[in-house]
């Protein structure tokens, strides 16, 4: 959960200002949509909200995540989207 703490506070401070995304469910270098159903680290929004509220951030200034199912060729796919 480390390296996905570092890409959501990487997200959060992104120089264009606005809403950011992690998509979960499709591979990296082939693209192919593989899902997220069997995803054995898969989280939902509140334990999502619960991980980031424990951490400590400068000044408590937390980024601010809502996440969404996409069901895209009948996988479901998992987004996190970082608030601007």
């Amino acid at each position: 959960m480390s390296i996905l703490l570092h890409d959501i506070i990487c997200m959060a401070n992104n120089v264009v200002d606005r809403d950011s995304y992690i998509i979960f469910g499709i591979r990296d270098q082939t693209f192919e949509i593989v899902g997220v159903k069997n995803d054995e680290n898969r989280r939902n929004q509140q334990q999502m909200i619960d991980f980031l509220k424990h951490k400590k951030f400068s000044a408590g200034i937390r980024p601010s995540i809502t996440m969404q199912s996409l069901m895209i060729m009948q996988e479901e796919v998992g987004v996190i989207i970082i608030k601007k």
